[in-house]
């Protein structure tokens, strides 16, 4: 799954990415699909780092599903490597919810990449940490083969490399084929190889997987991350590092949803500070005109009424003096020196003039009565439910993705046209 849209030339199966254009020729942006497997809901739980006074990027994120399966991880230093297959992110969030059903959850699970045609299967023998890759050939004519895929990680240009030297045949000169062609797309590879019978012959009894060197395998031996503690632990089984994240993850829903119970009961306590105030001052029971502000300050306090640093103090996530004003249009009241001469009233001493209606107590009562069913809502709603709809989203996600790229291969087929087969002339 791309997090960043790749906007330009970043490589083909070609030369594996290494035909990549230069740096200053690409371009990025977040993907749609970033924000769904990233929870904007998850943002305020994050531990973020500070740099020379400024808050920075968190310590880590938590994706609603473990991505280091569904795009794969590879990389080595000191001391340690790890190495770990794509798997599809449709089965992954399908062993989330056998996870969240307390069944078994990733032993079925078996590398998997997007587009790839070939066979990824256990080795006959009984390893559970290994999968044979296999790419297709097929004996198209007595005098040819079709290689339309190659294992996995076997780029279209080393596999050509290959082929010549089958032509070029060992030092007594003969070689296994007589010639190739290519047929390749950016995302297909398509070789038609050709030559006498009897070559084709050879090839066939052979086995194509290993006289065209269309066999490999993966492992998943070496599966080796830095834990939530920045520790660093190696998985015997991705079973394992899906129990590992799944449990972490449901820790992190219900820091989520008490982030937000909490934020909800705030913004509840807002509104109905300004619907009280609103009544007052039209009743009479407050007087704010003529009069000196530090006399109406203590008038406030003496109502019981809080500061906005009262009633957001100690919520995780909000900026000192943000505003969680809901719908309150002009309500700056003069910015940071009003709040400051204000001393934190300002979500009521700073509403226009106009705010005091009636018209605008029963809009407030409304959103009042919204924060309240969006509450009781949420506390009614277990974290394996957030979890559950978080994964409905991913797939429906998932779905656009699909879509997009099938309307995409329909372009390039109609663009390309119709294409002459192999052996036929275009015309």
């Amino acid at each position: 799954i791309n997090l960043l849209v790749p906007s330009g030339q970043f490589g083909t199966r070609l030369q594996g990415g290494k035909d990549c254009a230069s740096a200053r020729y690409i371009y990025t942006r977040l993907e749609r699909v970033a924000r769904v497997l990233f929870h904007p809901d998850d943002d305020p739980i994050l531990e973020y780092q500070s740099e020379e006074g400024q808050q920075i990027e968190p310590r880590w994120y938590i994706p609603v599903i473990p991505m280091a399966l569904v795009n794969g991880a590879e990389g080595i230093g000191t001391g340690w490597s790890t190495s770990l297959p794509n798997y599809s992110p449709r089965e992954v969030v399908e062993a989330m919810r056998k996870y969240i059903r307390q069944e078994p959850a990733g032993d079925d699970l078996r590398p998997w990449y997007k587009g790839y045609q070939g066979s990824i299967m256990p080795p006959e023998e009984a390893d559970k940490n290994s999968f044979d890759v296999v790419g297709i050939a097929k004996r198209s004519a007595p005098n040819s083969i079709e290689i339309t895929e190659l294992p996995v990680k076997k780029w279209t240009q080393d596999y050509k490399e290959f082929l010549s030297k089958l032509v070029e045949g060992d030092n007594d000169g003969k070689g296994k084929i007589d010639d190739f062609k290519e047929y390749h797309t950016e995302n297909t590879v398509h070789f038609v190889v050709s030559g006498s019978v009897e070559q084709m012959d050879a090839l066939e009894h052979d086995g194509f997987e290993k006289s065209l060197k269309l066999r490999s395998s993966i492992s998943t031996n070496n599966i080796v991350f830095f834990d939530p503690e920045g520790r660093i632990k190696r998985y015997s089984n991705v079973g394992e590092l899906i129990s590992d994240f799944a449990e972490l993850r449901l820790k992190c829903y219900q820091k989520r949803k008490d982030f937000h119970v909490d934020r909800l009961r705030r913004e509840k306590e807002l509104l109905d500070a300004k619907v009280r105030f609103i009544l007052m001052v039209i009743r009479g029971e407050l007087v704010v005109s003529n009069r000196k502000r530090a006399d109406i300050l203590n008038d406030l306090r003496s109502h019981g009424f809080k500061t906005y640093q009262q009633i957001f103090a100690k919520t995780q996530g909000l900026p000192e003096g943000a505003d969680m004003d809901v719908d309150e249009e002009g309500a700056a009241g003069g910015g940071a020196k009003a709040k400051e001469k204000n001393n934190g009233f300002d979500y009521l001493l700073g509403m226009p003039l106009w705010s005091l209606t009636l018209e605008r107590v029963e809009d407030l009562k409304r959103q009042s009565k919204e924060k309240t069913d969006e509450l009781e809502n949420l506390e009614a709603t277990p974290i394996e439910e957030l979890w559950e709809r978080d994964l409905t989203a991913v797939l429906a996600a998932l779905d656009e993705i699909d879509e997009l790229d099938l309307e995409a291969n329909r372009e390039e087929q109609r663009l390309r046209g119709k294409r002459p087969k192999p052996g036929e002339a275009a015309t």
